[in-house]
């Protein structure tokens, strides 16, 4: 069975399949926007911009994306063998792609990892710089859920003045795989609600501090707005 999935046909037929239902679900269910025009009134500027959401609410923000933002966004997706699949969907939702996640530093618990840091770094700056949209899962590709364990992301907004919007969502019917991430996935007939959580801006050149306050606030936010759509889904039904 690993041997058949791993075939490019098979492999792209399962993508088609999961883009064809996120539509299907996305226009069968009632959908709710909070700060949505903070977020419009941002990414319409030139500014760069980072989005940030956790990693097992992925899978509807492309809609986000597709329903309210007019630039092109770049998403990263790691090498990491759940990365590659996901690769075809994105690409059928318009998004374009910059290969590899941010180094694993040696302070991590599981110590230091390469998995394509430097070229994410170049790509992701001259990306920025240009003005663009870029989208990141800080808790990705493996964990911890929920928690942003090192700060590649901020210094890559540090050195390209981007602003940070989080954004989550949630979903009044949905199905929560047993996987590290919890990953979510709607299902139709329900009630979704996106969520815009407040913008942050990283200094150039700032300190080792600043970059760990920075993502105490980061993660906090993220947590809150996530919890709070949660708890506020059942106000929408």
């Amino acid at each position: 069975m690993k041997k058949i999935l791993t075939l490019t046909p098979v492999k792209w037929l399962i993508c088609f399949i999961v883009h064809k239902y996120c539509l299907f679900v996305f226009y069968t269910s009632k959908i709710h926007y909070q700060n949505i025009e903070y977020l419009k009134k941002i990414t319409d500027q030139n500014d760069p911009i980072i989005l940030a959401f956790w990693h097992g609410r992925l899978l509807f923000m492309p809609l986000l994306g597709k329903s309210t933002l007019r630039k092109n966004v770049y998403s990263v997706v790691s090498r990491h063998g759940d990365g590659a699949l996901i690769v075809p969907v994105l690409k059928m939702f318009g998004l374009k792609l910059i290969r590899g996640s941010t180094n694993r530093s040696n302070s991590h618990e599981k110590g230091a990892k390469d998995r394509g840091g430097g070229s994410v770094l170049k790509e992701s700056i001259s990306v920025l710089k240009q003005g663009k949209i870029i989208a990141y899962t800080p808790d990705g590709p493996k964990g911890p859920k929920y928690e942003i364990n090192e700060t590649s992301m901020l210094n890559i907004a540090g050195k390209t003045e981007a602003k940070i919007i989080p954004l989550t969502v949630s979903s009044s019917k949905a199905y929560f795989i047993n996987s590290w991430d919890n990953f979510m996935v709607p299902l139709p007939f329900g009630t979704i609600l996106f969520t815009v959580g407040e913008a942050l801006t990283i200094e150039k050149n700032a300190s080792q501090d600043i970059l760990e306050n920075s993502r105490k606030i980061l993660q906090t936010r993220l947590n809150t707005i996530t919890s709070e759509a949660d708890k506020g889904i059942s106000a929408k039904i």
